[in-house]
């Protein structure tokens, strides 16, 4: 499971041309985040 949450497609580059999503979550006991971007082929990677 690590190899295919850490090798292409899933991991991308940042581009600032590219529309940028940006997913927060926050509890009492943690806070997290995630930045994502669209691919030229509208697909989402973290």
């Amino acid at each position: 499971m690590q190899k295919a949450f850490t090798t292409a497609p899933i991991l991308a580059n940042f581009s600032e041309l590219a529309r940028t999503l940006i997913k927060t979550n926050g509890s009492e006991y943690a806070v997290s985040g995630v930045i994502s971007q669209y691919s030229f082929l509208n697909l989402l990677h973290p």
